[in-house]
């Protein structure tokens, strides 16, 4: 019987979550009535002054928003003198009927390379994108590099994913000191910014105007992704129906793999040409064939011999490898991992296979540049930039090397490569290296300035000529430029 009564003991603890209810409910903060817009930009873009255009006569106040920024000071035991004289500051206003707080965003001391960095603005800077809803990107039309002083900022705007919580507008400051000459390769790059001048008060109204817009449609959440109009799976299945070879029936085995996909037992797939990056202590070295796709993209010819494929059983895939060897004419084929098999054909005689598909093989990896995605790789932004630059380069590709690791007398491959054809089956394209073949170094120096500035690219290489010819199949004056993604 006591123990019986141990339950009944406990009753009054029941009460105490409810007891603690009403005053959690009241201490909730309200939510904010004003939406934060963050302007930022390079010390010396005007930031201070466009803000004070923005909100003429509104007192300045310490910016409650900066919180996350001070925070991230905190942890900085070296610079926390240095917070009394750099501050957020926040500038209420009413744009429009829309209840807004501009805050002037001190700048990210990057004024050059090294020259004036200061981690305590650096850190405002990024605690600001953080909190914004609204970004406003100054850039100094008057720089003597505007491009890529504007293009520092939109690294840590598009390059840290902001934009996917805020609504960015890019400002061409000081327009009444630039000429149309020097704001027209700006408003090539960035052809949704305003051009202001918060001295004269031009275009001060139209930004007004964008920021009211921008500020309404916060609330509406971020933009919905646009809905694809086919798989990955299945662009990766007319890229194999365009290879034709005396030994590859690349149609034939498009239509065997559909059917696998449509039965659920073939989950994802990739075809490309096979090579490897082979790395023996700091050096690195391609297959002499590994990119030799690259030579005959602008002739609408797929160049690839190798496919990879992943099945839903370990059964299914090596049923599948002894078919593309047995039935196929694949001269290996193999279960190379866990439910993936690797099959290669003879590269001889590699053609274009006829296609009801109007697009060219370029235009297919453009749509795989475009559909790729993760840290700093932005394909869409990037897959545009490649197509209003298109006299700049011949063909383009983006894909994942194999990598062979060499240790002393051991030799591995790095399970990276089984990425794409891994994260294919959830409609992923994961890939961290772009190709790109420029017809001569003029128009290569300008790929590789766009690859520094515009599309983040954590390392840009040129391969000379020799490497050209033999990894790529690219005769000079050709330039091939490498970009990868960490």
């Amino acid at each position: 019987k006591p123990a019986a009564k141990k339950p009944a003991a406990k009753k009054p603890a029941a009460k105490k979550p409810a007891a603690k209810k009403k005053p959690a409910a009241k201490e909730k903060p309200a939510a904010p009535t004003s939406v934060a817009v963050m302007v930022v930009g390079v010390r010396g873009a005007g930031v201070t002054t466009l803000v004070s255009a923005l909100a003429p006569g509104v007192e300045r106040q310490t910016s409650a928003s900066s919180q996350i920024a001070e925070a991230m000071l905190d942890a900085l035991p070296k610079k926390k003198s240095a917070k009394q004289g750099v501050a957020v500051w926040s500038h209420p206003t009413t744009v429009e009927g829309v209840e807004v707080a501009v805050h002037d965003v001190p700048g990210d001391g990057r004024s050059s390379d090294e020259k004036d960095y200061d981690d305590v603005r650096f850190s405002l800077l990024l605690g600001a994108l953080q909190a914004a809803q609204v970004i406003v990107h100054a850039i100094d039309a008057t720089d003597a590099d505007p491009e890529r002083m504007g293009a520092r900022l939109d690294r840590w705007i598009y390059g840290g994913g902001h934009d996917f919580h805020a609504r960015v507008i890019p400002v061409l400051t000081k327009c009444d000191r630039s000429t149309d000459a020097q704001r027209a390769p700006l408003l090539a790059v960035w052809k949704d910014a305003c051009s202001v001048s918060a001295t004269t008060g031009e275009g001060i109204e139209a930004l007004r105007h964008a920021i009211a817009e921008a500020a309404r449609a916060v609330g509406d959440g971020p933009a919905p992704w646009p809905e694809e109009r086919e798989t990955l799976n299945e662009l990766q299945l007319e890229l194999l129906a365009r290879v034709a070879s005396p030994t590859c029936d690349g149609p034939g085995l498009a239509e065997l793999l559909r059917a696998g996909l449509a039965k659920g037992e073939v989950l994802g797939l990739v075809v490309l040409r096979e090579g490897a990056v082979t790395f023996a202590g700091a050096k690195g070295d391609f297959a002499l064939h590994g990119l030799r796709t690259l030579g005959r993209l602008d002739a609408n010819v797929w160049d690839a011999d190798t496919l990879h494929v992943r099945t839903a059983k370990s059964s299914q895939a090596k049923r599948l490898a002894e078919r593309f060897e047995k039935a196929w004419g694949a001269v290996e084929s193999a279960v190379v991992a866990d439910c993936v098999v690797r099959a290669r054909w003879a590269s001889e005689g590699i053609t274009a296979a006829p296609s009801t598909d109007p697009r060219t093989v370029q235009e297919l990896q453009l749509e795989l540049i475009r559909r790729g995605g993760f840290n700093a790789f932005r394909g869409e932004r990037i897959a545009a930039s490649l197509k209003e630059h298109r006299a700049l380069w011949r063909a383009v590709m983006f894909g994942r090397p194999r990598v062979t690791m060499v240790d002393g007398r051991n030799r591995f491959e790095m399970p990276t490569w089984l990425n794409p054809v891994n994260e294919i089956c959830d409609d992923g394209w994961n890939a961290d290296t772009l190709w790109v073949v420029a017809p001569d170094e003029f128009a290569a120096a300008k790929v590789r300035a766009l690859g520094e500035t515009h599309w983040f690219a954590d390392d840009v290489q040129t391969l000379d000529a020799d490497e050209a010819k033999r990894w790529c199949d690219v005769d000079a004056p050709a330039v091939v430029v490498q970009l990868w993604w960490d």
